[in-house]
């Protein structure tokens, strides 16, 4: 996870606290994203978060909240 992590650029955003049990390697994480509301550039940086995400095979489940305009989630679904 590290890895892809790492993958963001920073103008995306900042990695603030990484979580998890210090015993093992989790199988499964969770990437909480904020970002600040009614900004266009935030909302660009998280569709590129997700779409890295996607692209690498890293996420299983994306949860999405709050939109203006219809969400195309074809690509998603596949």
């Amino acid at each position: 996870m590290a890895t892809l992590l790492s993958e963001f650029p920073g103008e995306w955003g900042s990695i603030q606290r990484v979580y998890g049990p210090s015993h093992k390697v989790p199988k499964k994480f969770v990437i909480h994203i904020q970002d600040v509301h009614m900004n266009e550039e935030a909302q660009v940086h998280i569709k590129k978060m997700t779409d890295l995400l996607f692209e690498k095979n890293a996420a299983d489940l994306v949860a999405l909240e709050g939109a203006f305009d219809p969400i195309n989630f074809d690509i998603y679904r596949k």
